[in-house]
């Protein structure tokens, strides 16, 4: 009817450090060597219909197109076990305090 149900929202990234949060990106890295998801969110009434599992094939079939061997992301509020069924694993390197205390990083590779 119109209406966004969700959005996955990534970019290009270097390094095994994520952007930080809440600030302004000046520019994407110029010789990128992941892929990184910086958001995904279902809207609450479309839950329960695989969206969100649309969305990560989608956006791992552009970044496999785009030749990307890993991607990335940081799981918050307890989302870790979400992406882990997607295939991400965990990562021991520090996190940028502003992502919060149980912020967890996870790499997927391959794509």
């Amino acid at each position: 009817n119109g209406k966004v149900l969700g959005y996955l929202f990534a970019h290009p990234w270097q390094g095994d450090t994520p952007p930080p949060l809440d600030q302004i990106l000046p520019q994407l890295p110029a010789a990128a060597d992941r892929f990184y998801i910086h958001d995904l969110a279902i809207d609450p009434t479309a839950r329960g219909k695989k969206l969100a599992e649309q969305l990560i094939q989608h956006a791992m079939q552009w970044a496999r197109q785009a030749q990307y061997s890993q991607a990335m992301l940081t799981a918050v509020l307890g989302a870790e076990a979400f992406w882990h069924k997607h295939q991400f694993k965990a990562l021991t390197q520090p996190l940028c305090v502003n992502y919060g205390p149980a912020a967890v990083c996870m790499l997927r590779c391959p794509i």
